[in-house]
């Protein structure tokens, strides 16, 4: 998900995509934006109603100086045709809770725009025929790279189409091992950084790739 102190977005309800962002929501305050399944993990970690927001493909709203639109991007299978923890979470989530249980629901990508600049988040490391994210633009592309078909799809089909002139890649990470803030960052099994790495060197043009470590502040405009 993405996180500021105004609002927090859960992208879909896998666990490690969501089940730390009621807590910061508690912590920092703001909202909890999201599909039904996120929604129903914020309500069963104690959030109010007041607390929540179901967000749906065309809505547009305001958090701060920021404007977000979110988009449906279907999650890809993780293995051949198999969806692990497939489903929408029906009715509040409460923990603990088997890992198992965090469904993925509806998946969402965003577009957020500031008077400074405008930012494009790629929940899904696949591009789906049918693209709704296709014709935009953005000055800055977060883009997940995990479970991703090949470098060259991905970079021919996002990355130059939007123009940015910034590239984070996301969900590279491996989320089973403890994170060392202090040290570089443990890559997921398969993920290939290097081998994205130089796709996207040789394929673009002006692209400024930034790799962050665990909680290093980025300025992006």
């Amino acid at each position: 998900g993405l996180k500021s102190i105004q609002g927090t977005f859960g992208n879909h309800a896998h666990a490690d995509h969501i089940i730390d962002a009621p807590y910061v929501v508690k912590k920092y305050g703001g909202k909890l934006f999201g599909s039904s399944s996120v929604v129903n993990v914020g309500i069963g970690q104690g959030l109010n109603m007041n607390q929540v927001q179901i967000i749906k493909h065309g809505d547009e709203w305001k958090v701060g100086s920021f404007t977000i639109k979110p988009f449906n991007t279907p999650h890809p299978p993780h293995i051949f045709d198999i969806m692990l923890m497939n489903g929408h979470i029906e009715k509040p989530l409460h923990t603990p809770t088997s890992v198992w249980n965090y469904l993925v629901g509806d998946t969402h990508s965003f577009l957020i725009t500031h008077p400074k600049g405008s930012i494009l988040f790629q929940a899904i490391g696949k591009i789906s025929e049918h693209d709704p994210l296709q014709n935009i633009k953005a000055d800055i592309l977060l883009l997940t790279i995990a479970n991703r078909i090949s470098s060259e799809e991905l970079i021919q089909k996002r990355v130059l189409p939007s123009s940015a002139k910034i590239l984070i890649p996301l969900h590279y990470d491996n989320f089973f091992y403890k994170m060392r803030r202090d040290d570089e960052i443990d890559e997921v099994w398969g993920v290939k950084v290097d081998e994205f790495k130089e796709k996207v060197k040789t394929m673009t043009k002006n692209v400024n790739m930034k790799w962050p470590r665990y909680c290093e502040e980025v300025p992006l405009f």
